[in-house]
């Protein structure tokens, strides 16, 4: 388009400039040579006159960015898609009939989770197979797949410990693992409303999370009940033929006899009864390998679809699908393996050909061999699975770690014997009537220990974790080299006799039950998961390390009703007293004073009996094992977590 010089000194556009202005920056522009194509380069843009064509404002408005900026990323993770052709199994000829057909009665047909940033939210389809189409006749049934069959669909955490095999993390079986523990709220009803693919359909939709599930595997779970039908609904499914089959009488002279189970009405009502009594619900289950899904910004859910070597999947969703996948990729590698022994004469055609027609027939039960973009989803899914759980186990070895730092340096040096020593030291002055000799002991006990005790000690600190070692070297400093732990701070003479001085006794109580939440609480953040998800992992494990915690907290209690109590002569109820005046934290006298009421040698038993099984529920020597190879090694240390 051509714009001459009067054209462009007609009229002059700008937004950010006065247009007499601009019109003389033109004209000693243009008249010292500077064509219209530069002066659009300097951002001037002129406009034609009237009558003139109009040239295109090719420069940007202020406010808007000349680049189009990209979609936001979806937060979300969407499982594929169940294919009709792979729901319903094909009968084969020669299977031993059953019965009643259970298997993919239901399934789900998708799986959605997605992230508002903060939380999650768990949605998706469910397929339903129960076709009435033999009704009595006058029965008034409807025929077709049944409508309103109620399902609960609930989301389980499997709570496992993941275990390594040959330096890989192992995937454990769903099928041998219990259902687990319900997360809470994750609950939810639905019912078959309509048809897709010739099944009868339902969605569901779970609670919103507020917070992201913590990292781990869970169970996706929709039951359908037959004794919690309705009336209708079941006796609609007494008429479904593709879910009865036939009694198996065995072998008679070579041929199979059976016993068709819908055309006999006694049959037809023993097994009913066994399907609602023996049988009781029809199951699928989705698995969600979740990681740590949180960054400093906000939740990000990012499935195989969507992760890339910058962006790794933070969780996948395993279906019925994916296992009909693997399931005709086994049958694949057995056609290879067949073809393969015929080439090298291992096997004759005969052979091969009933083998490939057996693999023919088995393959077709499952919907025929996969395509081309199934066998890539497979692929991808198990690729972002071995990521998964690689992170999930890190995880696990940081919770580890955290159980380890507190069984065997926090709890026990900061927190049992540190208690323990003063009152068992306390305890030995008030019966011999005598405080000065612990004090003697101690002095005597350091000008024992000389260079070569000290060195090994300090060998053996470098084969732990430098977490623990400061809990031990701190208890020993108190013990042997300061007067901290001596009677005489804890103890008052009344009447010649020695007593417990019950405030200093108290101050000590509470200055180490201080320290002790102080310096465990960055430790009980790591393993209770509940503080920062929606969900708490392993709450067996967490119950145990907290009841060894409550244990140590309960130890100075129970010193000072001990002596009280049986060398001293007093009552009860005034002990409950004085513990009410000093208590700083009425909810945690609460839950220790209960605790407290027994001897040294009881709590201490408790102590050791919540720690040995928080250390089995978590497979800690399994753990330190690995741990102490990595630092032999040289290797980065499993789940070492710096606080």
């Amino acid at each position: 388009m051509n714009c001459n010089a009067s054209a462009v000194l007609g009229r002059v556009t700008h937004r950010r400039a006065d247009v007499g202005q601009m019109q003389l920056v033109m004209v000693l522009c243009l008249s010292a040579g500077l064509s219209v194509t530069m002066l659009l380069a300097l951002g001037m843009q002129p406009s034609p006159g009237p009558g003139m064509p109009q040239c295109t404002d090719l420069s940007p408005a202020p406010a808007v960015s000349a680049v189009k900026a990209a979609p936001a990323e979806p937060n979300e993770v969407v499982s594929s898609q169940l294919p009709a052709n792979r729901v319903r199994p094909v009968p084969q000829v020669g299977d031993v009939p059953q019965p009643f057909y259970l298997h993919n009665r239901v399934v789900f047909r998708s799986v959605r989770v997605t992230s508002d940033g903060d939380g999650m939210r768990v949605s998706g389809e469910i397929l339903v197979d129960f076709d009435c189409d033999r009704p009595p006749a006058g029965s008034g049934l409807e025929t077709g797949q049944i409508r309103n069959l109620s399902m609960q669909v609930a989301l389980y955490d499997h709570a496992t410990i993941l275990e390594l095999e040959r330096g890989q993390v192992r995937m454990p079986s769903m099928a041998a693992l219990p259902l687990g523990q319900p997360v809470p709220g994750q609950t939810a009803s639905t019912a078959t409303r309509g048809t897709v693919d010739g099944f009868g359909h339902a969605v569901f939709d779970l609670p919103a999370l507020s917070r992201p599930l913590a990292p781990g595997i869970y169970g996706l779970t929709a039951t359908l009940s037959f004794a919690s039908q309705g009336q209708v609904q079941q006796e609609q499914i007494k008429w479904c033929s593709g879910f009865w089959g036939a009694e198996d009488l065995g072998m008679v002279d070579g041929v199979r006899e059976t016993r068709d189970i819908m055309s006999n009405p006694e049959l037809h009502r023993r097994y009913w009864r066994d399907v609602v009594e023996v049988a009781r619900v029809v199951r699928d289950q989705a698995v969600l390998v979740v990681a740590d899904t949180r960054t400093k910004d906000k939740v990000v859910v990012r499935g195989p679809e969507r992760a890339n070597d910058r962006n790794p999947p933070t969780m996948m969703v395993w279906t019925r699908h994916l296992d009909a996948i693997a399931e005709q990729e086994v049958y694949e590698q057995q056609r290879e393996q067949v073809a393969a022994d015929r080439r090298r004469g291992a096997i004759d055609a005969a052979e091969a050909k009933r083998l490939l027609d057996s693999i023919r027939q088995l393959s077709g039960r499952g919907g025929g061999p996969a395509s081309a973009a199934e066998l890539k989803l497979l692929a991808s899914h198990i690729a972002a699975r071995d990521l998964l759980l690689a992170s999930l186990h890190a995880f696990q070895d940081q919770m580890k770690f955290a159980v380890w730092v507190l069984a065997d340096g926090i709890l026990r040096y900061t927190g049992f014997f540190s208690i323990d020593q003063p009152g068992l030291q306390a305890w030995h002055a008030i019966d011999k009537n005598d405080a000065a000799a612990a004090r003697e002991s101690r002095l005597k006990r350091r000008e024992g220990v000389d260079a070569a005790v000290l060195a090994q000690r300090d060998a053996a600190g470098k084969l732990q974790p430098p977490e623990i070692w400061r809990c031990y070297t701190d208890f020993l400093r108190c013990r042997d080299d300061v007067p901290d732990f001596d009677p005489v701070n804890f103890t008052t003479r009344k009447d010649g006799k020695l007593v417990l001085n019950v405030a200093a006794w108290a101050r000590h109580r509470q200055g180490q039950q201080q320290k002790l939440g102080k310096t465990a609480e960055p430790w009980f953040d790591l393993i209770d998961t509940s503080r920062h998800f929606a969900n708490r992992l392993f709450p067996a494990l967490v119950a145990e390390v907290a009841g060894a915690r409550d244990q140590a907290l309960a130890l100075g209690y129970a010193y000072e009703y001990s002596i009280r109590t049986r060398l001293q002569n007093e009552s009860r109820e005034d002990i409950d007293v004085d513990w009410r005046l000093s208590a700083a934290d009425d909810t945690e006298l609460a839950r220790v004073m209960d605790l407290a009421r027994v001897d040294r040698e009881a709590v201490k038993t408790r102590f050791d009996g919540h720690i040995m099984m928080a250390r089995k529920l978590c497979r800690l020597e399994d753990y330190r094992a690995r741990w102490g190879a990595a630092l032999r090694d040289g290797k980065p240390l499993p789940g070492k977590a710096t606080k």
